[in-house]
């Protein structure tokens, strides 16, 4: 018999006190859980800025130790968002979630709160079990490149050719970097970008759908 944790949702704590007043200060919002992430997000956001402008006054700067490292992982799809919460949320709500979360992740004391950030974000597993990376090629002008021709993702098959010493134009099927519209999507795209070509030059990107 399957375990009934499994068949039936998790559901919410008791809302009410007795005098049927809300426990949640965010109750009449209709997603107070989504709000109060929210609200932690500020107050992580303040904090950050707090601890900023300590160090400015000791005349010290961030180094890349004090910014959150998040490359392998990428925020939850807007599903998993929803079970977190318990909550059904919007796209526009989903979108400006993963914003707000984004400028928490790009401050330069960001170290501070990745926990934080990790609750809303997937560690992404590598299985490099048999995988072959293969060598960059040079053009004749010496240009670095390299050219996958079989890129499989399910049923989906695709071919890639990432440039060196490029201008950061990145094509996909004809389209630029709005062919995908999760902002998350963007990012994988934007971390293959430099994970061959790592002395940080900029680089284009083609891809093309088979």
């Amino acid at each position: 018999m399957e375990d009934p944790i499994n068949i039936f949702p998790p559901k919410k704590a008791a809302q009410f006190d007795e005098q049927g007043r809300p426990f949640h200060p965010f109750f009449y919002t209709r997603i107070p859980n989504y709000y109060q992430a929210l609200y932690d997000m500020v107050e992580h956001m303040e904090k950050l800025d707090k601890i900023q402008d300590d160090e400015i006054r000791q005349g010290l700067q961030p180094s890349a130790e004090n910014k959150a490292d998040l490359a392998s992982s990428s925020w939850l799809p807007q599903a998993d968002m929803e079970k977190l919460f318990l909550e059904p949320l919007m796209e526009r709500q989903y979108n400006y979630f993963v914003t707000s979360a984004e400028r928490l992740m790009n401050h330069p004391y960001s170290a501070v709160c990745k926990e934080f950030l990790m609750r809303f974000r997937r560690v992404h597993k590598t299985n490099i079990t048999g995988l072959v990376i293969p060598p960059l090629e040079y053009d004749e002008h010496g240009r670095p490149y390299i050219f996958v021709k079989y890129s499989r993702k399910q049923t989906a098959v695709a071919q890639v050719k990432l440039w060196g010493n490029g201008s950061g134009r990145i094509k996909i099927n004809s389209k630029d970097i709005t062919y995908f519209e999760r902002t998350h999507h963007r990012e994988q795209i934007f971390t293959i970008n430099y994970h061959f070509f790592n002395d940080k030059k900029i680089n284009n990107t083609v891809f093309t759908r088979l």
